[in-house]
């Protein structure tokens, strides 16, 4: 045990060291390579753009080493944050005991942590930090800098570890999900584990640069209430409508005709093939008379005024068969006696 706590030690004095420096864009790391997944991520938050991270041991010809598979822990992420956040409240110190001691006292000034949480204590502080610690820093950090937190939910059945996290971190590990800060380890979130560093380097890699979010290419599952705010819906969405909700189904296709879950075909909605004739882009409409327009994604026909009629209408009754959008995701909707279809359409084309 004391041997650990030595190497954590000798490994922590490295990484204060490396903070008081800016970095270097010449340097490179020897245990971080382009074919790396956080090869970007470090580079990133190691160039003097954001000057973030540093290697953890002495550069020599330009090279040193990141250490990307070890543990970052409490006071080093805590550090990361303050200098990303509140660089200009930093004061120089010529020999600061311990040497973390003007970063915790900015953290706790402004209320990134609390001393109840984090106490300063060597010990505590040195030991890593956890998964579920880091991502409610990052969900403070992203609200101090002056981010809102979505107004939509995580679905519960997205992270299977859910209820081992702990009760006070929950809700930050479902917003950490939401701006796309952390993604979890495929269905669970792990939230006891420690941080590595490259990990870490991610997760700051996407506070600073919201483009680099997970969130376009999630593989988690929302809750939203119909109309309201969520991001492009994916299969297994749920959206609640008069409190009741309904998943979001992929839609099936047979014969280029689109057809609900229900295997129901219907009407208004038509293919390029109808009695034996084939439509094509241009064509006037069988339907109503009007221009056909292609559906790039599906390679589907409809008419302008279909589509006219699918933008100007209003969002699903309570019964019968109705077709609405939400965010340009164009779907189908109908409800029986015996429940309720939902239909997962498709998104349509520009009018000209």
């Amino acid at each position: 045990m004391k041997r650990i706590v030595s190497l954590a030690l000798s490994v922590l004095l490295v990484f204060s060291i490396s903070l008081t420096a800016f970095a270097d864009d010449n340097i490179s790391f020897s245990d971080v390579q382009p074919q790396n997944w956080y090869y970007e991520a470090v580079m990133a938050m190691s160039g003097s753009d954001f000057a973030l991270f540093n290697g953890v041991s002495k550069i020599e010809n330009n090279v040193g080493t990141f250490s990307p598979n070890t543990f970052i822990s409490r006071i080093q992420f805590i550090t990361v944050m303050v200098r990303y956040l509140f660089p200009d409240m930093l004061v120089a110190e010529e020999k600061p005991t311990p040497w973390y001691s003007g970063y915790y006292r900015v953290a706790l000034e402004t209320g990134l942590i609390a001393d109840s949480s984090y106490p300063f204590d060597r010990v505590f502080l040195n030991e890593a930090i956890t998964r579920q610690e880091a991502a409610e820093l990052l969900v403070r950090s992203a609200v101090k800098r002056g981010e809102k937190t979505p107004e939509y939910s995580l679905a519960e059945n997205s992270i299977s570890d859910f209820y081992e996290i702990g009760d006070a971190y929950r809700g930050y590990v479902v917003k950490s999900y939401l701006l796309g800060l952390m993604e979890g380890k495929g269905k669970i979130f792990d939230p006891l584990s420690g941080l590595k560093r490259a990990e870490a380097a991610q997760a700051v890699y996407r506070l600073a640069v919201p483009e680099k979010r997970a969130i376009t290419n999630r593989s988690f599952n929302i809750v939203f209430e119909e109309g309201g705010e969520h991001p492009p819906c994916i299969a297994g969405d749920c959206m609640v409508v008069n409190g009741a909700p309904i998943e979001l189904k992929a839609h099936g296709k047979q014969n280029v005709l689109l057809c609900g879950t229900d295997g129901v075909f219907y009407s208004y909605i038509q293919g390029t093939v109808v009695n034996g004739k084939e439509y094509g882009e241009g064509d006037v409409s069988w339907f109503d008379g009007t221009e056909l327009v292609l559906d790039k994604e599906y390679g589907l026909l409809f008419s302008i005024a279909q589509w006219q009629y699918l933008q100007t209408a209003l969002y699903p009754a309570t019964d019968g068969l109705q077709i609405g959008e939400v965010r340009n995701n164009w779907y189908v909707w109908s409800h029986s006696d015996q429940g309720t279809t939902y239909c997962w359409s498709w998104t349509g084309p520009e009018l000209y």
